[in-house]
């Protein structure tokens, strides 16, 4: 019986020295990743952060500006939230500067109970002329939802596991492109979406969502593109904030569900600790509402 050339020479190449040793490393290393025990996670996150200490991803930071709320805002307008018509006047203001897009990654699920019409119905021993001026005013949502529907605005949605969340409605993601299979499978599931309020939502071009998924040691270092809600596929924050900035019409799913991000941003309840020296540039919301109070 003769022997099929390749099926020789394949033999004859394992049986060479120290390829027994190679294959077996080979094979061990596939097993440490398909187990995954805790010290290979911890040796593999900690290899991360030191290559983004020591080799920053490069970031283009003139394009983007961030308009913070910081403690100086805070101090000045009070605690979170604000009225309404604040934030409209702050989206006015940014408006000015006419960019491409603005992204508002707060969530407004719930009617502004600082509106005058809303300090109307929960005060109800108001005087009926107090009262009654106060029902004639505008609601500040609408306000706000007429800034926003100035300029190119899109939305942050919450995705959340719980069955019924409060503000999940009904969702009109961007249509999505797809090339190859379906990723649904790959894609983190959440069963319900936490939505801003129906008029701001139609106020804004899109909306995506921000899920924060943190490691195990309460580091998020990777953030998704994509998620998956009743089966349809819902475009991540930041994706839509590119899409509208760059003029498209759909959104691809070709790319990978996850990306490494350029800092290392630590959950905290108001705070993100970035290492790393590409940064956005930064704004105090302070300075956005009233720039001539910036030296003070």
């Amino acid at each position: 019986m003769t022997r099929d050339p390749a099926v020789g020479w394949g033999i004859a190449l394992l049986r060479g020295p120290g390829r027994a040793a190679a294959l077996a490393l080979v094979a061990g290393a596939l097993a440490l990743r398909i187990i995954d025990p805790g010290i290979i996670t911890e040796l593999r996150v900690r290899g991360f952060d030191l290559v983004e200490r020591v080799w920053p991803s490069a970031s283009d930071s003139a394009r983007v500006a961030i308009v913070d709320i910081d403690e100086a805002s805070l101090a000045q307008y009070g605690q979170w939230p604000w009225p309404r018509h604040l934030v409209a006047e702050l989206v006015r203001r940014i408006a000015q500067g006419h960019p491409r897009v603005v992204g508002i990654d707060i969530f407004f699920p719930e009617r502004d109970r600082l509106s005058p019409t809303e300090i109307a119905r929960e005060l109800p021993d108001l005087p009926p002329a107090v009262a009654d001026a106060l029902a004639q005013l505008p609601p500040s949502d609408r306000d706000l939802a007429e800034a926003m529907a100035a300029v190119p605005t899109v939305l942050a949605l919450a995705p959340t596991r719980e069955e019924n969340a409060r503000s999940s409605g009904p969702i009109h993601p961007a249509p999505i492109r797809r090339a190859g299979d379906d990723p649904t499978p790959f894609l983190k599931s959440y069963k319900s979406l936490v939505q801003s309020q129906p008029d701001l939502r139609a106020a804004a071009l899109a909306a995506g969502a921000i899920a924060v998924e943190p490691d195990a040691d309460g580091v998020v270092r990777r953030l998704a593109l994509a998620v998956a809600y009743q089966q349809t596929i819902i475009p991540s924050f930041a994706l839509e904030v590119v899409r509208i900035g760059g003029g498209s019409n759909a959104s691809g799913s070709a790319a990978p569900p996850y990306r490494r991000t350029g800092g290392v941003a630590r959950s905290s309840t108001s705070h993100r600790h970035w290492h790393g020296t590409s940064r956005p540039r930064t704004s105090s919301i302070r300075r956005s509402i009233q720039p001539s109070c910036g030296g003070r």
